[in-house]
């Protein structure tokens, strides 16, 4: 993968983690900071986010950005907010 798409490929994962809880970008974490280290939970907590995203190998990449995309399709889909009605 070229510069240009993995920086694209960050870019995308970024933005979808944005739109994900939590738990789910903690999840995320598990899976990517870290990697071929044996380090607790805690520690792979610890990175942030974005930190986690931009030092994935490129190989990581699309697969990441499969997952991201399917767990945005699993989510339920939330209706917008609705303007109150003042008495």
């Amino acid at each position: 993968m070229n510069a240009q798409l993995q920086e694209f490929a960050r870019a995308q994962i970024k933005d979808m983690l944005a739109q994900l809880g939590d738990g789910e970008r903690r999840l995320f974490k598990l899976m990517y900071a870290l990697p071929g280290r044996n380090h607790s939970a805690e520690e792979r907590d610890a990175v942030p986010i974005d930190d986690v995203v931009d030092r994935m190998e490129p190989d990581c990449l699309d697969w990441a950005m499969q997952q991201c995309l399917n767990t945005l399709k699993k989510r339920p889909i939330q209706p917008p907010p609705t303007e109150q009605e003042e008495p």
